[in-house]
């Protein structure tokens, strides 16, 4: 069984006065009896919240506009709060200083975001190690195969070699061919995001990219 809503007691006359202000002040800066009412969940009813800020109204406590049978309510606006001329230029000023600012650091992000994505491409020191323990065993291993050519004792290659030999050479120019169009594009696709005033060349030279031969 659902529960039941709790039914707030309704005031009358004088007796809504103190809700009426809070309805006033909990959000509502302006609005018609109805939804006064409506904000204080109709603890106050829309006849009475009428009369009140009518009453209100003609004692100067709050201001009111009317058109045709609706009335909107709202408080006394002082004239002193309001911005002078020469406060409206100075607060144009501020807001084209804070868009300059922000303009400049979205320029400031997209160089410190460049240069934080070419830091992470950087090889790390353990990368670096293990790329060098590679390459010395590759060359440990480049120099055994040396010993029998430099001794004489070299075994002519066969035509089932010299096959796998060209296939092998046929591959790695392939997949340089591949790697080569790969970088072409991410090249092009970041000259295209680069920040305003960088030099893409510049950019290449810094970086240390190489042609290949």
């Amino acid at each position: 069984m659902a529960p039941r809503k709790e039914k707030k007691d309704q005031v009358t006359g004088d007796q809504g006065k103190p809700n009426l202000h809070l309805g006033q002040m909990d959000g509502q800066h302006s609005g018609r009896a109805t939804d006064i009412s409506a904000n204080l969940h109709k603890a106050v009813t829309k006849a009475n919240a009428a009369k009140l800020l009518k009453e209100m109204h003609e004692r100067g406590e709050i201001e009111a506009k009317t058109a045709g049978k609706q009335s909107v309510y709202h408080a006394i606006q002082d004239p002193k709060d309001a911005a002078t001329p020469e406060e409206l230029v100075a607060m144009d000023k501020e807001t084209e200083v804070l868009r300059e600012e922000i303009s400049a650091l979205k320029t400031k992000q997209k160089a410190l975001q460049l240069t934080l994505a070419n830091l992470r491409s950087t090889p790390t020191t353990a990368n670096l190690r293990e790329s060098t323990d590679i390459l010395v065993a590759e060359i440990s291993e480049l120099r055994s195969r040396l010993v029998p050519l430099r001794s004489g004792k070299m075994s002519p290659v066969s035509a089932e070699e010299k096959a796998a030999i060209d296939r092998g050479c046929a591959d790695a120019e392939r997949k340089s061919t591949l790697r080569k169009k790969i970088f072409k594009n991410l090249w092009e696709m970041t000259c295209d995001n680069l920040p305003e005033g960088t030099n893409k060349d510049e950019l290449w030279e810094r970086l240390g990219i190489e042609d290949d031969p």
